[in-house]
């Protein structure tokens, strides 16, 4: 299975992930992916050019993700969801790609699994209010254990990767025997 992950917002957090679900989760399993058949394809952080509409920045958003689902041929997308929103136009950017998810995922057939914030940070951290920083090092050492060297990685890529992770315990949860 192919799955991609993504920090939604102006800019957007990717990871790409193969993942076979049939072997059950060893203990410690972050620190050993491949020997869980989880394999990291790339992740990364795209900025949204400044536009001037919200429509124009959802085709650029349609665009990229649709290019990303295509050329790496996605089984599932998981995203995180923001749980609060202080300011308007960041919910409209958040509502917006999480629509334009859907619709890639009913136009492909692919499904799509929504993540809340505080359990992503919860699952990666062990502290559900842990800061952007905490999940960018924790992000960052759990690359370094499996030998994929990133020198720095921004908060949505953190996210991103994070975010995959939990839906990769999850799914492979429910494959279990």
């Amino acid at each position: 299975m192919r799955l991609l992950s993504l920090d939604l917002g102006h800019n957007v957090g990717y990871a790409i992930w193969r993942v076979g679900l049939d072997k059950p989760l060893l203990p410690g399993w972050l620190y050993n992916l491949e020997e869980n058949w989880i394999q990291y394809v790339e992740s990364g952080t795209w900025t949204m050019k400044k536009r001037d509409s919200l429509g124009d920045e959802y085709c650029e958003f349609y665009e990229q993700i649709h290019e990303i689902v295509n050329e790496n041929d996605i089984d599932m997308v998981t995203y995180e969801c923001i749980e609060f929103i202080k300011y308007v136009y960041a919910a409209q950017v958040q509502f917006g790609f999480e629509a334009i998810v859907s619709l890639l995922a009913s136009q492909y057939g692919i499904g799509v699994v929504p993540q809340g914030v505080t359990k992503i940070k919860k699952f990666i951290c062990g502290d559900g209010r842990a800061s952007k920083q905490m999940v960018v090092d924790r992000a960052l050492e759990i690359l370094y254990e499996n030998t994929i060297v990133k020198i720095s990685i921004t908060d949505n890529e953190a996210d991103a990767i994070a975010c995959g992770l939990l839906t990769i315990q999850e799914l492979k949860a429910e494959h279990e025997p």
